[in-house]
């Protein structure tokens, strides 16, 4: 059996068992990991600085993040942000002179 969808809980000691494997139908940071992305992870994707990302969210070229820790982490919905990326990365791959017979579709 695979151990890839439990993870180990430590439990009380009764009775001489201290410790079960619990399934979980998904670790709370893989869905966190799924769903969001930080603007570190844009700025290495993108190959740009962190100061870069503010610069396009301030442009326009990105929507406005979910701010948390009084501006500290900005985070976006993966899924509403992937088409702005896709745009920006296309426009960035232009102005770098990388595009490609096939990067347009």
């Amino acid at each position: 059996m695979s151990n890839e969808n439990f993870e180990e809980r430590k439990m009380p000691s009764f009775g001489g068992q201290t410790a079960e494997m619990v399934e979980t139908r998904e670790k709370a940071q893989d869905r966190f990991n799924r769903t969001y992305i930080s603007s570190t992870e844009i700025s290495k994707r993108m190959q740009v600085s962190r100061p870069t990302v503010f610069h396009a969210r301030r442009r326009g070229t990105l929507p406005d993040p979910i701010v948390v820790d009084d501006s500290k982490v900005f985070l976006w919905e993966r899924e509403y942000i992937e088409p702005f990326l896709q745009a920006w990365e296309l426009a960035l791959k232009s102005r770098r002179g990388e595009l490609r017979t096939g990067d347009f579709s």
